[in-house]
């Protein structure tokens, strides 16, 4: 059978199975469905109610059909002959929260889209501050607000591993990782409209997972240049990563792992290659 044909067959199921709006479920490690009505009417995230459930791991494994780059991912947009637009996007899969480059971006008045994930949103240790930290970058003009999915899990149509984390098991998990979060975003952040991007974890997919996506009109965003490596790189790595840049380019960086060295060179990069005519964007909603 091939893709198409599959993909056809499968999105029959996905319409059978698909609950009514505000009540996106997601099968926990027994296979019983969980409700998620509760959290997605919230207005805030000490309101809603985290569902846990394990998360599969196995070491750094990635299975050969995972990839970050194909057909249907946005790597770049095109702008016309003499446009120079870069487009700054950061990760907040989970973990921490980089204040010193919020506080830099806004200083500068240098536009964002923040990819961010329930995980995130909802950490594993209750944060007080984390309601606060949502509100910077939601009420924010210069930044955007985009999906970075409930458990932030790779893309997969049947549950292969990128980076060691199992993906999701099928497309109807996938689907509801997508969709419980664009409402939960959509509340917690009292975003004006649903989040329209979308990043999976580890920016890794599947073929079928990538088709499914593009089908439900959600855009994925990719990437041209992984600017931090994850925040692994030193500040003469990131300002050499970015200042590869062409026009059009989506950028990636993490904001979950604050690093004196990774904004270091991050800023220096910003100030030069403005210099150069680039003109720094959020990803544009249609």
């Amino acid at each position: 059978m091939n893709n198409g044909v599959k993909l056809f067959f499968l999105m029959l199921g996905l319409c059978a199975a698909t609950p009514a709006a505000g009540q996106y479920t997601l099968r926990d490690a027994t296979g019983t469905p969980a409700t998620r009505r509760n959290r997605t009417t919230a207005t805030t995230p000490t309101q809603i109610t985290r569902i846990d459930r394990p998360i599969p791991r196995q070491g750094n494994r990635t299975d050969a059909e995972m990839t970050e780059h194909m057909p249907g991912i946005t790597d770049n947009i095109p702008g016309t002959d003499n446009e120079r637009i870069l487009y700054l996007t950061f990760n907040l899969p989970g973990g921490g929260f980089d204040i010193a480059l919020i506080n830099w971006l806004d200083r500068n008045r240098v536009p964002a889209t923040f990819f961010i994930s329930c995980n995130w949103v909802f950490p594993e240790t209750k944060s007080p501050t984390r309601p606060h930290h949502l509100r910077m970058i939601s009420t924010n003009p210069l930044f955007s607000v985009q999906n970075a999915g409930y458990d932030n899990l790779p893309a997969s149509e049947n549950g292969k591993y990128a980076w060691g984390i199992r993906g999701t098991e099928n497309l109807v998990q996938l689907r509801d990782e997508i969709m419980t979060a664009t409402e939960i975003l959509r509340n917690a952040a009292t975003l004006e409209r649903a989040p329209t991007w979308y990043r999976a974890g580890a920016a890794m997919y599947d073929t079928m997972a990538v088709r499914y996506i593009n089908s439900i009109d959600i855009k994925i965003a990719g990437f041209a240049i992984n600017i931090d490596a994850g925040g692994t790189l030193d500040a003469d790595q990131v300002y050499s990563e970015m200042m590869r840049a062409k026009s059009g380019d989506i950028l990636s960086g993490m904001a979950n792992r604050p690093n004196p060295e990774t904004l270091d060179g991050f800023s220096r990069a910003v100030m030069d290659l403005k210099q150069r005519g680039f003109v720094f964007k959020v990803l544009p909603e249609k």
